[in-house]
């Protein structure tokens, strides 16, 4: 079962802001769908303006409650293919970094989002550019800025948290922020890796659900708003550099975020990753320098 206190990252949506607003915009722009074969830059007339590899940039989103990151949604923000690809990773997950293995946990225990973020890039092989770290009532006020998001609740969610009956029906339902932030603290789930699949699928559909957040009518207000919210090392010139690719990329057709859910074994509260999804990971996101792959789509890892 997962941990007791605040269970997990409430922000899986605010993946979606901690990339919208906080000048990722770009990250709910939809090209086309991760599932298939190869990616490809999509088609353009040759005078048309397009995306660039340039324009890319990976996001590490600290869930945080009582000064610990509960979960970690990692977001990439990919253009030129059309892709955003995210995992949500428990706590517990343990990397190995160049002082040894550490969970990511303990990386933002020691030294905050910047820590986490090298070890996360250390650990996963993936470049990793950007952190920002969320809590509880961020999380709901940024979900509210976007809107409500459809979601098949997928079973009866009951529980009390701070002397409140928390009920959410099954099935198909509209949530609100708050409702958003009841559903990612909810204790029923089986274990911590149950609740990356469900919670990921969850933060892929709200971000192909507002598309239009990434327009330059909506993107600069939730970047204002987000980036003086919370902890992160976003800059507006990050906005800047790529908010032509989000207004462009928000006015295409598609479901570009797809969800990777973590596979691997627990030793004691630590979630050692599987050589099969730390492949699928590479294939998907960029490669630290020297690491084979291109810089950018897609490509199938070996075997």
């Amino acid at each position: 079962m997962v941990r007791e206190g605040w269970k997990g990252f409430l922000l899986a949506f605010l993946g979606t802001l901690g990339v919208l607003g906080l000048g990722l915009a770009a990250t709910v722009a939809a090209v086309g769908p991760l599932a298939g074969p190869a990616a490809q830059p999509p088609e353009e007339a040759p005078w048309a303006w397009r995306p660039q590899a340039q324009d890319s940039l990976t996001l590490a989103v600290a869930g945080v409650s009582g000064g610990r990151a509960r979960e970690v949604l990692l977001i990439r923000f990919n253009p030129q293919y059309g892709q955003i690809p995210l995992t949500l990773l428990p706590g517990g997950t343990a990397v190995e970094t160049e002082e040894g293995w550490a969970t990511l946990e303990a990386l933002y225990a020691q030294g905050g989002g910047l820590l986490l973020k090298r070890g996360l890039a250390q650990g996963l092989g993936v470049a990793v550019d950007r952190y920002a770290v969320l809590e509880r009532e961020q999380l709901i006020r940024l979900a509210d800025a976007v809107g409500t998001v459809e979601y098949d609740i997928p079973f009866p969610v009951d529980y009390q948290r701070d002397g409140y009956a928390i009920r959410l029906p099954q099935g198909p339902r509209r949530l609100d922020g708050r409702e958003l932030a009841d559903l990612f603290g909810c204790p029923q789930f089986p274990d911590a890796l149950a609740r990356s699949r469900a919670l990921g699928e969850l933060v892929a559909q709200a971000v192909n659900q507002h598309l239009e957040a990434a327009s330059q009518q909506f993107s600069p207000a939730l970047f204002q708003l987000a980036v003086n919210l919370v902890d992160t090392d976003v800059s507006f010139a990050d906005y800047e550099l790529r908010c032509q690719a989000a207004d462009y990329l928000s006015r295409q057709p598609g479901s570009p975020a797809v969800s990777l859910p973590p596979t691997g074994s627990w030793e004691g509260e630590e979630l050692y990753l599987s050589e099969g999804f730390l492949q699928q990971l590479a294939g998907y996101f960029q490669p630290l320098a020297g690491a084979e792959g291109e810089n950018g789509g897609f490509f199938p890892p070996d075997g």
